[in-house]
This record gives C-alpha cells, structure tokens and sequence, in this order.
C-alpha cells in the first residue's frame, strides 16, 4: 500500500512539475497506468501533507508545487527522495554505533581476594564448630 502511494506521488509529481505553473486540477492526477487517480482529493490531501502541493487559491480543485515538491521533482523525483533518506538515515545509525563507546570496567582483583578471605574464614569457623 504505501509502495503503491509512494508511486502515485512519483507520477503526480512529475505531472504538477510539467504542467503550466506548476498546477494541475484535481481531474488530472493520474495512476502509474495514465488513468484518471480515483480517490484524487483523498490522494492530494496525502501529498499537502507531505508538503508537496498546496491547493491553488485562484481555482478549485486544483493544486500546485510547493517550493519543497519542485526541490524534489528536480533533485529526481520522490522515490529518489526517499531512497536519500534511507541511505541518510543508515548512515546516521553507522555513525551513532561507530561512535558509541564500549566501556568495560577494569578487573578487580580486590575482590577475588576479599571472597577468597571469607570462604577461607566460613572454613576455618566450621572447623571450630
């Protein structure tokens, strides 16, 4: 399902980014076959808020890039966008763990000394007894 959304934005991105001005009515948003998108205002309400279109206040039902939707439909569309995010993402996680310190405590021969005293005392004392 979201592999499926994720293409809808692709494909309607690439058609608000050709299209004059940068907008496009709603009966124009198209499925990956080319088709009229069904669900087309639920599907835009998706794209506005992934801040990629805002409804455009000189029509109804019609809809234009953002500054950031344009960033993305010229860097190389949305799952290019994504797949940058991905690899940005891992690579965070690579450097947090690189960057983490294991710290191991130092070994404490005090201790094996003091239990070797009292195991050697709980011997002696039963031997009293």
């Amino acid at each position: 399902m979201i592999d499926r959304i994720n293409t809808l934005i692709e494909v309607n991105l690439s058609l608000l980014f050709t299209a004059e001005n940068n907008s496009l009515k709603l009966k124009y948003f198209k499925d990956d076959a080319g088709n009229r998108l069904q669900h087309a205002k639920v599907f835009a309400g998706i794209m506005q808020k992934k801040e990629l279109i805002n409804s455009n206040p000189d029509e109804d039902l019609s809809f234009e890039l953002t500054p950031f939707g344009k960033h993305i439909a010229e860097n190389g569309g949305w799952l290019e966008h994504l797949k940058r995010l991905k690899k940005e993402e891992n690579q965070n996680l690579l450097n947090e763990v690189q960057n983490t310190e294991i710290t191991t405590k130092p070994f404490n021969g005090n201790l094996y000394i003091i239990a070797l005293i009292i195991v050697l005392l709980v011997f002696l004392i039963a031997l009293i007894y």
